[in-house]
């Protein structure tokens, strides 16, 4: 991924962000993002919205020197999935996002008779 492709990436985030009453780590929790990449990015798009200049930081000088190594890039596949907690008591059906409280669940179940 490009500068520009990341800096689109992560203006979407930044704009869908702005638009919910959550945490910045809340946020990252439900879309499975790195907290510390969210803030550096949030931080520049901020400082952009109120017109203040950003200074790059200084390039680094790359020595290229011969090798018999190859450069790969590997990129990962980022795959969103939901898990479903399932608990059955006497035939009803109790499904989650997240595991409860072991405290609230024993409750449940000595309330359900089980």
């Amino acid at each position: 991924m490009n500068l520009e492709e990341k800096e689109q990436y992560w203006r979407k985030h930044y704009e869908g962000f702005k638009n919910l009453n959550i945490s910045k780590n809340e946020y990252c929790r439900i879309n499975f993002l790195n907290v510390s990449n969210v803030k550096k990015w949030f931080y520049k798009f901020d400082e952009q919205s109120n017109g203040k200049k950003i200074i790059p930081k200084k390039p680094v000088e790359t020595i290229v020197s011969p090798s018999n190594f190859s450069i790969i890039e590997v990129k990962p596949e980022i795959v969103k999935t939901e898990l479903i907690f399932r608990f059955q008591f006497n035939g009803f059906t109790l499904e989650m996002n997240q595991l409860p409280e072991p405290q609230w669940l024993a409750v449940l179940s000595k309330q359900m008779g089980v």
